[in-house]
């Protein structure tokens, strides 16, 4: 690493001016002449130079550092853009060899990231899932700089990705889907799935060969492209392919200990207690002599998914934080909820198993996929599926294996989690419950919260996530600058204004009450009534609908047969939940089978934040030649009345307490914890239901729901 000091402002000075001594009106003009050449960048920036020319300066060397900090883009600062644009090739030439370069307290965007190293290694993992007596190889791709010494190392960003290397379309068709008809089956007790792998001991080790083996993969692809500025910083990325991928050894069954083992495997490679290969014969060993020994994981969905299992499993000292998007922290809470089976949304008839398989993308090399290592493979399959109980739903072993919110009091490195509100493919509750799990620890937690869907936020101009993981990870990686954010504190993005983003504490709660008092109206109170009279609600649930959204349409009507509802009174301030919703309530349910649904609703005509950006048309330079694609949060186009803020959902015949003498039995149903602000003027709408259309399986038939709301309370989270 090294840090840019009056030495090297000289040597800049003296490359972009030929002399070091130019006055400042000079300097000024010679950047205003800059900008005219940068067609794609607004010139702006030019009377920030000519506000700093008037400002008190010491000589003309500090002037010019002064002036190199300006922003001229969103993403770089105006010494970057010197560099971007070719600028400075004889200071690049000097300084990166011995990099990352760090100005001001931050790393700067300096290397090609177009011209990197890339190579492939297979990593040693402790488990053999083949029956071998050796330890499955599973192949991981790296991308560094190419401008590096051999005297001087950097940290990495790892990305644990199941996709990597291309995906069994085939597991995705319809015929090879699972129905969404209920199947109302007995819980499974008989697991298949208990000794399809053994532990076995590293192989011996070998003199590892002291050369570089760069790759030209055709399936080789740059899963965010947001990613090629860490490059351009001096990073390396590690790209994870894994257990079962195209050329790897051994099968990966989702979630398993089989596969944190697996992304934990480069790990210990960086840490020098495991071992990594150029060929699967293990002939040839490599070690990672480009590596300062640090590594943070990073990633979306799955691949946010493997970055918070990894941080509850691996021991490794390499590392150091983990950013996970849109991360799953139990597969349970994922595929099943409170003893139901709830599809993410979007793909009603998935399951683990179809992932599984949809990711085992050896099945697709056709020198990989032999007959007898398929067949093992469908055979894992069959187990999986049985395991996984899509029949009753119920909570079992297989899933308490998958459930890494067990061990978040394990979690001792720093975390920054990237979740939206609208995804309900990786629910938001992830995110929470994680926080919840993990608040113990010694672990700084952070998150930004924003209000949309499964998707990357880094290319939206309403928040600058880049500059904000800029510093986490200099922080982190190097002790740069300031801790960003303190233990427990994050950025939300406001449900009704795209560019307000508040900075708020997830341990600074507090737990509002309410409940029915009045028929169909819900009451604040600190404490409940006592000796009120019984009063019932019932409704029904109905088979047929033209769709789903015709289900919600007609659960949302007043008066609708199909739901109960409670109306609170019109606020008279804004109220900002932040957390867990739970609704406690006795009900009698003929047949006793299937679902009780909830939704709570924010009731009064306005526009929230739309839950999908909108391309703006403009692109943003994030590397030295990597442009992402700007786009936008808006408003909503439309005012609704009714925005359902979350939802939750329970199986009826697991109820926290039994049926009394009227068969009324106790549920608590945790509704998705989210974060959603209801300003003043607005009404609270509750509504109970029987299946939701939306995410359980559909019922075969009709069912008549009776509701106690004399005892029915919901309690919320807010923000103090």
């Amino acid at each position: 690493m090294i840090k840019i000091t009056q030495e090297q402002i000289k040597d800049i000075a003296q490359e972009l001016f030929t002399q070091i001594d130019r006055p400042k009106d000079e300097i000024v003009a010679y950047f205003a002449k800059f900008a005219k050449g940068l067609s794609d960048i607004d010139p702006v920036w030019v009377k920030d130079v000519e506000v700093k020319e008037l400002e008190v300066h010491k000589d003309i060397l500090t002037f010019l550092d002064d002036v190199l900090t300006i922003q001229v883009t969103p993403h770089l600062n105006l010494l970057e853009v010197l560099i971007t644009e070719g600028y400075l090739k004889h200071f690049q030439k000097k300084y990166c060899p011995q990099g990352p370069i760090v100005f001001h307290d931050r790393t700067i965007v300096a290397y090609d990231e177009s011209k990197a190293i890339k190579e492939r290694v297979f990593v040693e993992t402790s488990y053999s899932t083949t029956g071998k007596d050796q330890a499955d190889l599973v192949e991981i791709y790296i991308q560094r700089p190419r401008e590096y010494d051999k005297d001087h190392t950097c940290p990495a960003l790892y990305i644990a990705d199941p996709y990597f290397m291309d995906c069994n379309e085939i597991a995705f068709k319809p015929q090879s889907l699972h129905g969404i008809d209920e199947v109302l089956a007995e819980p499974v007790k008989d697991f298949q799935l208990k000794s399809w792998s053994k532990k076995v001991d590293r192989r011996p080790l070998k003199d590892p060969v002291d050369k570089l083996e760069e790759v030209v993969e055709h399936r080789w692809k740059t899963v965010n492209p947001a990613l090629e500025r860490y490059v351009a910083k001096g990073f390396a990325l590690i790209y994870y392919a894994g257990r079962g991928a195209f050329y790897s050894q051994g099968f990966n069954l989702t979630g398993s200990v089989e596969e944190l083992d697996a992304v934990d495997a480069t790990l210990r490679w960086i840490d020098g207690s495991g071992s990594a290969y150029y060929d699967l014969e293990a002939e040839e060993q490599v070690l990672p002599s480009w590596s300062n020994g640090s590594v943070i994981m990073t990633g979306k969905s799955y691949l946010g998914t493997l970055a918070i299992g990894t941080a509850t499993y691996s021991k490794s000292p390499a590392l150091k934080g983990i950013i996970p998007e849109a991360g799953i922290s139990s597969w349970y809470d994922y595929y099943r909820y409170n003893n139901l089976v709830v599809a993410p949304q979007g793909f009603p008839g998935e399951d683990i198993d179809i992932l599984s398989w949809f990711c085992e993308s050896f099945l697709l090399n056709p020198s990989n996929a032999t007959h007898k290592r398929k067949e093992r493979f469908f055979e894992l399959f069959k187990q999986m599926t049985h395991d996984m109980d899509r029949g009753s739903g119920h909570y079992n072993e297989f899933w308490d294996e998958r459930n890494y919110l067990n061990n978040g009091s394990k979690v001792t490195v720093p975390m920054l989690i990237i979740h939206g509100t609208n995804d309900w493919n990786v629910k938001i509750s992830h995110l929470f419950k994680f926080l919840k799990a993990t608040k113990d620890t010694p672990s700084c937690r952070n998150f930004v919260i924003h209000r949309g869907k499964h998707i990357y936020i880094q290319p939206a101009n309403n928040f600058n996530l880049l500059d904000l993981v800029d510093r986490w990870l200099d922080y982190y990686f190097f002790g740069l600058g300031q801790r960003p954010l303190e233990n427990g504190q994050g950025y939300v993005q406001h449900s009704y204004d795209p560019n307000k983003w508040e900075l708020v504490n997830f341990d600074n709660r507090l737990t509002q009450l309410a409940y029915s008092k009045e028929e169909k109206v819900l009451n604040w109170t600190e404490e409940l009534p006592k000796d009120t009279l019984k009063r019932e609600e019932a409704f029904e649930s109905r088979v047929h609908f033209d769709s789903a959204a015709d289900w919600e349409k007609q659960v949302l009507a007043e008066n609708s047969p199909l739901s109960a509802h409670f109306l609170s009174q019109t606020l008279d301030k804004d109220l900002h939940i932040h957390g867990d919703l739970i609704l406690n309530i006795k009900a009698k349910i003929s047949p006793n089978k299937g679902a009780i649904s909830c939704l709570l609703v924010d009731k009064g005509r306005s526009k929230i934040v739309d839950e999908r950006t909108n391309k703006t048309g403009k692109s943003n330079r994030v590397a030295l030649k990597t442009d992402l694609a700007e786009s936008t949060f808006v408003l909503e186009r439309e005012a609704k009345d009714y925005h359902v803020i979350t939802r939750g959902w329970m199986n009826v015949e697991t109820p926290t307490k039994g049926p009394d003498q009227d068969g009324y039995a106790d549920y608590s149903i945790d509704m998705v914890p989210t974060d959603y602000t209801i300003p003043s003027g607005h009404q609270l709408l509750l509504i109970v239901c029987g299946n939701d259309f939306l995410y359980t399986l559909h019922p075969k038939e009709n069912r008549s729901y009776h509701i106690r709301t004399d005892s029915m309370t919901l309690s919320l989270d807010l923000l103090k």
